[in-house]
């Protein structure tokens, strides 16, 4: 080989390490911004379920409030009783007594009046907080 062969050769191989060296920076730099991009995309992830979450608990939320929870809640209580004045007070004085009286199993046809009875008789005797 002559002097300019060798002068050409060495060259070459100067531009190909400067050029492995720039791959190896490059390829550096890409592993550097593959991990930012898999962050940024766990972080997306986090985001996402969370307002998910979220949507899906607000949802829930207005459907228990604005359609379940009025089918469930029991009317308003007229002021009074028709025809279970004299049940209610017997109750009453009985549980004013103290005769051992802790327990009531009303029994009656539906409609009669026995979930109003039972909330009249937690009204007078814990004023409602049961």
């Amino acid at each position: 080989m002559t002097g300019v062969a060798v002068k050409n050769v060495t060259e070459e191989v100067k531009n190909l390490k400067d050029l492995t060296g720039k791959i190896v920076v490059s390829t550096g730099n890409i592993e550097v911004l593959t991990k930012k991009i898999e962050v940024t995309t766990q972080k997306l992830d986090a985001m996402v379920e969370n307002l998910t979450e979220k949507v899906k608990n607000t949802m829930v939320n207005q459907m228990v409030e604005h359609v379940f929870k009025p089918w469930c809640e029991l009317p308003e209580l007229p002021p009074h009783l028709v025809g279970l004045e004299g049940h209610l007070t017997e109750l009453k004085e009985r549980l004013l007594k103290g005769d051992g009286l802790f327990k009531l199993v009303p029994s009656s046809p539906v409609g009669c009046g026995k979930t109003h009875i039972c909330i009249c008789i937690d009204e007078f005797a814990y004023g409602g907080l049961t």
